[in-house]
């Protein structure tokens, strides 16, 4: 969205951006996984031809859940012994950041 003051040439600028990403199986068995997850950004600024200020937010809803994940070990190993050694490593969602970003077109 785009508003614009044409007694100034200041124009306000805003953005909204969301993605959502469903439940994802980490496991072939698919007992292990990662829960669905909405992300949203967020971002409201003015600005001329000269100069931009703008005020941001990503993860602004503060989801902290794990995003990603990685699996080691080979889960189709056969041993008569024990089942075979699987380890996961999650990563989780980057944290809530605000921020403010100003330029000067020279």
């Amino acid at each position: 969205m785009c508003i614009r003051d044409r007694s100034n040439d200041w124009e306000i600028t805003t953005q909204l951006a969301a993605q959502y990403r469903s439940k994802r199986f980490l496991s072939p068995d698919n007992r292990t996984w990662l829960p669905a997850f909405t992300n949203v950004d967020a971002q409201i600024g003015l600005e001329t031809e000269k100069y931009t200020v703008l005020l941001y937010v990503t993860n602004l809803l503060g989801f902290d859940d794990p995003t990603s994940a990685q699996t080691y070990g080979d889960p189709f190993i056969a041993s008569p012994v024990a089942p075979p050694v699987l380890a996961y490593t999650t990563y989780p969602a980057d944290p809530r950041q605000i921020g403010l970003r100003a330029s000067i077109k020279f």
